[in-house]
């Protein structure tokens, strides 16, 4: 996963890319919406990094822009892993914490080696079950079920410390 802070440059450099790219069409913002069915506000967003659009935003953008084939790849990349790499704190919340085990099973199944640096805590992946209840159980209340299905998950997580290889 990338760190916030390089996310947070990258999501930038899309959106400047995006405006850059408007104003050198020569189109405003109302102008380019329109071509793509997006309102003015949501061009606005995109292009001052507030919201992250998704790829079918940039390939929109960037067919109406006629940008090159090398360019728009680029930028449909940047999208991509903006996308798919970052989720701002109130989505997480909202998936909930067993979406957060699965994405977190699926990351960790794609790695040979992981690393962990937690001083204060021990990582999710080799918790015991009476340990990850104790850590659910603060700073925020939670129902006993949905402490078990988080707990269960995390037990399933580490089926691949079990694996061969």
């Amino acid at each position: 996963m990338l760190d916030p802070e390089w996310a947070e440059a990258d999501r930038l450099e899309l959106a400047t890319a995006l405006r850059d790219l408007r104003r050198a069409a020569g189109l405003s913002g109302h102008a380019l919406g329109a071509r793509v069915y997006m309102s003015q506000t949501k061009i606005s967003r995109i292009e001052a990094g507030r919201i992250v659009p998704s790829v079918t935003d940039v390939e929109l953008l960037v067919y109406a822009l006629d940008v090159n084939a090398e360019r728009s790849r680029e930028l449909v990349s940047m999208a991509r892993a903006a996308n798919t790499e970052f989720r701002p704190g109130r989505l997480r919340a909202r998936a909930g914490p067993a979406v957060r085990q699965r994405d977190l099973q699926a990351l960790e199944a794609q790695c040979q080696v992981q690393r962990h640096f937690l001083p204060t805590m021990v990582t999710g992946l080799i918790q015991t079950p009476a340990y990850a209840r104790q850590a659910l159980s603060w700073p925020e209340e939670r129902s006993p079920a949905s402490v078990e299905e988080i707990v269960n998950h995390k037990l399933q997580r580490q089926e691949i410390l079990h694996r061969g290889g």
